[in-house]
């Protein structure tokens, strides 16, 4: 008889574990998954626009690195009633400090302080590029293009990084939720390395980037060739620069593995890359319709007002010929 009840005992406990387990296995209704995300084209073009959401704050001048975080242009304290950032402006004054320092694009500041987390832009833009062949009604052609356009925002996420903060890791993939302390300690990568790895991926790109926007009220703001074009002359120029090209102001700066970070000689090849890029970027531009910014007279000046409202009106006439990166926000 013991063993009896025993028996119907053990079977009742496995049975209640059994469905326990099963209980606690069931995912809520309504909880978004990864699946979910590239379950489609309409849910992987709204994880395209998160890939995008990460893009600095252009239209901002408040919030651009550098127009107010030096003193060429000032503005009102942040007391004051107005709708522009002024975290840079706390730069300008003086106010930058390492607890809660402004513009903080490394692990992100808040709507205080200026700048967003770019490693979480950097990880979803890894997420998409390993995830986006799962929709089965996104077109080839588009799914190429996508991917064009976040292997862009990968690179030009990595490169506004090294402007701010110089040599950085290098994420080309994710790393695992369940990876060890070692391999999530990631190192600083040499400069030249990560001017190195933005490029590339830029050329691996860009022939597959629109030449020009084709639908303006649907799509304007998204990356174009002579978008990637024009960065790629920029990483180079700022890779030829004193600043980064054998400035002797970084020749003891090592890791903890005695491997310098920034290059120790000049080389004066890296800005005949600049320019080869630079005349590249350009050509690239023209074949897109793109030329400087022409004052349209309706009366007779000279020669001198009219270069001036050139100048002016470049940046002040919305979607001009001039302007191949523009902000829609």
């Amino acid at each position: 008889m013991k063993k009896i009840v025993l028996s119907i005992v053990s079977l009742l406990l496995l049975g209640i574990g059994t469905g326990c387990s099963d209980y606690l296995d069931i995912v809520p209704e309504g909880v978004p998954s990864m699946d979910n995300a590239f379950s489609n084209r309409a849910n992987s073009e709204k994880f395209l626009a998160t890939c995008y959401s990460y893009l600095p704050s252009f239209q901002d001048p408040g919030k651009t690195v550098g127009f107010m975080t030096g003193d060429e242009f000032w503005t009102i304290p942040k007391d004051v009633a107005t709708r522009m950032s002024n975290s840079g402006w706390e730069i300008g004054r003086g106010s930058q400090n390492s607890n809660t320092p402004y513009m903080n694009y490394w692990d992100g500041g808040g709507d205080d302080y200026g700048g967003h987390n770019l490693w979480i832009g950097i990880r979803d833009c890894n997420i998409f590029l390993e995830n986006i062949h799962k929709p089965l009604d996104l077109e080839d052609y588009e799914r190429t293009r996508w991917i064009a356009e976040i292997t862009f925002l990968k690179a030009y996420y990595h490169f506004y990084l090294m402007q701010l903060y110089g040599p950085i890791p290098i994420v080309d993939k994710n790393i695992e939720v369940n990876a060890s302390i070692e391999e999530v300690r990631r190192y600083r990568e040499p400069f030249d390395d990560c001017v190195n790895y933005v490029v590339g991926l830029l050329d691996n790109c860009m022939d597959d980037l629109p030449l020009i926007i084709e639908s303006p009220a649907l799509e304007m703001g998204r990356i174009t060739r002579p978008i990637a074009a024009a960065v790629k002359a920029q990483v180079l120029l700022f890779a030829a620069s004193p600043l980064m090209n054998g400035n002797p102001d970084y020749v003891n700066i090592k890791d903890n593995r005695g491997v310098s970070i920034f290059s120790q000689e000049f080389d004066m090849g890296k800005w005949s890359k600049a320019a080869e890029a630079a005349q590249d970027a350009i050509l690239i531009a023209e074949s897109a319709g793109h030329a400087l910014y022409q004052f349209q007279e309706v009366f007779n000046i000279s020669e001198t007002t009219r270069t001036i409202l050139s100048i002016n009106e470049a940046v002040t006439a919305r979607w001009n010929n001039e302007i191949i990166w523009g902000a829609t926000s």
